[in-house]
């Protein structure tokens, strides 16, 4: 039974990397790796980030810092391809949710 669910569980892994939307995503992905400038906002909220995060762990106000990363993900969402490839990751993350809350519940009648 064990080696079953393992393949069946194999079987939605292909099925899922060989849907359009899976697909669509790595190629955007890469793209947005490839994207200097796109690469180069990232890189900078992740580094306000840490910083914010410094600062509050001091009790510091981040404020200043929660603004200018706002506004960075503003021009960050002028991207057309970074708006398609976060409403995509978020499209197959909700896949997953649905994927796991099915085997959760399922599980949970099987014990109950």
């Amino acid at each position: 039974m064990k080696n079953n669910i393992l393949d069946k569980t194999d079987e939605l892994v292909e099925y899922i990397k060989s849907s359009k939307n899976y697909k669509k995503y790595q190629e955007l992905s890469k793209r947005v790796k490839d994207n200097k400038e796109i690469m180069d906002i990232i890189n900078e909220i992740k580094a306000l980030q840490k910083k914010a995060v410094r600062k509050e762990y001091n009790h510091e106000d981040v404020t200043d810092i929660n603004k200018e990363i706002n506004k960075k993900l503003e021009k960050l969402n002028e991207y057309p391809i970074y708006q398609e490839m976060t409403y995509l990751e978020e499209d197959l993350n909700n896949l997953f949710i649905l994927i796991k809350e099915r085997l959760d519940n399922y599980i949970s009648k099987q014990i109950n």
